[in-house]
């Protein structure tokens, strides 16, 4: 497996303080913890914050709220802006059709895909996503907030290392 599944050169993400990020608009892809094995992927769209986790959702969550708490914790986060803007109400059909949680087969990643791609999303990985995202000239600019100076992309990671997460936070609910 290669060291990385997705490239992205430090010199490339705009890094941002907290005022800065606070003025983003449009369709944001968040990863958090973008530095371990696998990240956390969330959605943002109006202001509003969109998660699938292991035990629950994140949904018409203020990302002023959100943004707050990874400045103050000093999560390493990427968050993608996308050319194309993506409507609410596709938004929360998507999240709404995933239920409260992650169910098996799916992940994080599954609602965000489908907003993107719709139904003929197959992303199975943050890296697959980013690539197809790339390949279509979508992504706009990638942003960071404490992303290290030492980071280079989105780590590799196999399906098993995402269903053991999962299955990890699950027990530890």
């Amino acid at each position: 497996m290669d060291p990385l599944q997705y490239s992205i050169p430090f010199d490339e993400i705009e890094h941002l303080d907290r005022k800065a990020a606070e003025n983003l608009s449009g369709s944001l892809i968040y990863i958090m913890h973008a530095d371990k094995i696998p990240p956390h992927i969330g959605w943002s769209v109006d202001q509003l914050f969109y998660s699938l986790k292991a035990n629950g959702i994140d949904y018409d969550f203020p990302r002023m709220k959100l943004d707050t708490l990874l400045f103050s914790k000093s999560i390493p986060t990427l968050l993608i802006a996308l050319k194309d803007n993506h409507s609410i109400e596709r938004t929360r059909q998507s999240f709404e059709q995933f239920g409260q949680s992650i169910n098996k087969g799916k992940t994080c990643l599954s609602p965000i895909d489908q907003i993107i791609h719709g139904p003929v999303g197959n992303a199975t990985r943050i890296g697959d996503l980013l690539r197809q995202l790339d390949n279509e000239k979508q992504i706009k600019k990638i942003y960071g907030i404490h992303i290290p100076d030492s980071y280079c992309g989105i780590a590799a990671y196999s399906a098993e290392d995402i269903n053991a997460r999962i299955q990890k936070l699950k027990q530890n609910d």
